[in-house]
Order: structure tokens, then sequence, then C-alpha cells
């Protein structure tokens, strides 16, 4: 399985399309052609969510509209944070700054 390949079936559940597939693959210098490495692959899925996830879920263009489910999304990214021991933006952050005086 090629990475492409991996990239579409595992967002096809969230109406990922062939664009955002492809601009995963940039940003994060992956070899589409390439046999798959599953880690690397997961880790610019998480990198490229993080960025997605403050954006609007709701994308119209030319009578075209397509909704995200942002709830979904935000559980397959919290899961995949646990799995690669990486920072969850999904979940509050606590701070103590109770010795600040």
């Amino acid at each position: 399985m090629t990475t492409r390949q991996y990239l579409q079936i595992a967002l096809s559940k969230f109406e990922v399309g062939d664009s955002l597939v492809d601009l995963i693959v940039v940003e994060n210098s992956l070899d589409p052609g390439s046999d798959v490495c599953v880690d690397e692959v997961k880790r610019a899925i998480h990198r490229s969510l993080g960025t997605w996830l403050p954006v609007q879920t709701t994308v119209s263009e030319g009578g075209v509209s397509m909704t995200w489910n942002l709830d979904a999304i935000k559980l397959y990214y919290s899961a995949l944070s646990r799995e690669l021991g990486l920072e969850d933006i999904t979940q509050p952050t606590i701070r103590d700054f109770s010795n600040i005086w």
C-alpha cells in the first residue's frame, strides 16, 4: 500500500477529498508513491489536523456545500495524540497560576 492510498483510506470516513490528501503530502514532505510507513503518516495526519481544527466546519463553493463532523475529527485527533504520545490541542490545559504573586 502506498502512502497516498493509506491517507485516502484513513481519512475517507471524514469525507476528506483528494485535494486535502495532497495538502497533507506536501505539508509533511511525504512521498505519495512510496510504501507506507504508518507511524510517519499518522504523525503527518496529526500535524495537519491540528491546523484544521480551528477552521470552520462548513465549506461552500460554487453551489456545493460540505460539512465536516468536527466532533468525530476531534475524537480521531485525540486518539492519534494518545497513540503517538503527542500533545492533544482539543483538550483544555489547566495551568497553575497560584504562585504568581
